[in-house]
Order: structure tokens, then C-alpha cells, then sequence
């Protein structure tokens, strides 16, 4: 788990999604779910159905605040039933909101053409069906990140193929600096060119993680 959400963190990228166009979105699927709008963001709340195969095995009260951002900036997530403890080894920050996913990773559940359903549907129905087979055996069904730095190491390491920490922070300022060039030497101190070695794992990912994303992630592990 990285550190805690803010409301405050909202991108510019998008307009505050309309609470009558998620309103049509989720209506039929989802008609236990109510919207609202407060302060400027969508606000979602009511009994969220866990789904295994299309098939409903769970219910779970939440709130879910969509942000200006999105699909760029990741829903915030309460769980408010209390049934879910605020605790990092149940991927929930002591605030409150849930941790869903790596932010260096939300890329890969919401892409640019993501709608509230994208996330309705996989990440959030993944991550509360996770709490219900944690709950009934004590292991979690999908594996785990984890926790803060941990996690990113976890994370740069299977794209960089190594957990050496000082390289993964030079290819987190290399996917946020200009573009790279094939003849630069590459960050990862090989003394190879980059288009010989790790151009293509940059090439990959910029575009998808947002310089907010980024920071947020050279802040966490660079940090005693």
C-alpha cells in the first residue's frame, strides 16, 4: 500500500464526471447504488454486489467518490459497513479509504477509455470479493503487494528485472524527463545504449502513469 489518498490530489486532464451520466451507466447493474453530487465530486454510495462468474455471492456498503480526474485519478473507496477493518494487512488505510491497486499499476485497470463500470466491474468487484475469500480462508485469491515501499519495489522489479532500488528511482525520472534517446547510455548503469536495453521498458509506460503517479512514487522510496 503507498500512503494515503487525498481529495486535495485532482487532475486537470478531465471534467468532473456528471452524476447523470454515471447515474445511466450503473442504473441497470447496479441499482442498489445512488448517486449524488457534493463539493464538486461525484459521490456514489449504497450496496455494492460482489460477482464471482456473474454470479452475486457477496453485498458490501460503500462510498465511492469519482474525481475530476478520472479515469487519470482513481476513485476513492470506503468500505461503510464496518465489516472491513482499517488495517494495512486488509489493504485499507487507517483513513479509511481502501487500497485497491498500485497507483504505478492503475494504468492497467483504468486505461484512458475506462468508464465508471470499467472500475465497478473489475478492480473494486476484485478487491471486495479478495475481503470475502480472506474472510472465509484466510489467504488472499489474487496474491498481494506490499505495503508502502515494499510494494513499488515489488512492482519494479518485475518491470525492470531487477530489485536494485537506485535503478528503479533513474527509470521513474526517466519516464517522467524527455523523451529518451536509443544512443543514450541506458539509466540502469549497464553501460549499454538504451535502445540495446531498458528503452523499450520506458517506451512502454510513458503516457500511461501520470507525472503525479510518478512523483508520488519517487517521493515513497526515497523516503528513510
Amino acid at each position: 500500500m503507498e500512503q494515503d489518498p487525498g481529495l486535495n490530489k485532482m487532475s486537470f486532464r478531465q471534467q468532473i464526471p456528471k452524476s447523470d451520466e454515471i447515474r445511466q451507466l450503473i442504473h441497470e447493474r447496479y441499482p442498489e447504488l445512488f448517486i449524488t453530487q457534493d463539493s464538486g465530486v461525484c459521490v456514489i454510495t449504497g450496496r455494492f454486489p460482489v460477482r464471482a462468474d456473474e454470479i452475486v455471492v457477496d453485498h458490501y456498503f460503500v462510498e465511492i467518490c469519482v474525481l475530476k480526474g478520472f479515469p487519470f485519478e482513481a476513485p476513492l473507496v470506503r468500505e461503510i459497513g464496518g465489516r472491513i477493518h482499517r488495517h494495512v494487512d486488509r489493504h485499507v488505510f487507517l483513513c479509511g479509504f481502501l487500497c485497491l491497486f498500485l497507483p504505478l499499476e492503475r494504468w492497467k485497470h483504468l486505461p484512458e477509455t475506462a468508464t465508471i463500470l470499467t472500475y465497478l466491474d473489475g478492480p473494486l468487484n476484485d478487491y471486495l470479493f479478495s475481503q470475502t475469500y480472506f474472510e472465509e480462508y484466510g489467504c488472499w485469491p489474487f496474491g498481494e503487494r506490499g505495503h508502502g515501499k515494499a510494494g513499488y519495489r515489488e512492482y519494479l522489479a518485475e518491470v525492470l528485472g531487477t530489485d536494485d532500488p537506485n535503478v528503479a528511482i533513474r527509470f521513474l525520472e526517466c519516464l517522467k524527463g524527455r523523451d529518451p534517446k536509443g544512443h543514450w547510455l541506458c539509466f540502469c548503469g549497464s553501460e549499454k545504449k538504451m535502445r540495446n536495453c531498458h528503452l523499450d521498458k520506458v517506451i512502454a509506460l510513458r503516457g500511461k502513469v501520470t507525472a503525479e503517479e510518478i512523483g508520488s512514487a519517487i517521493d515513497i522510496l526515497t523516503k528513510d
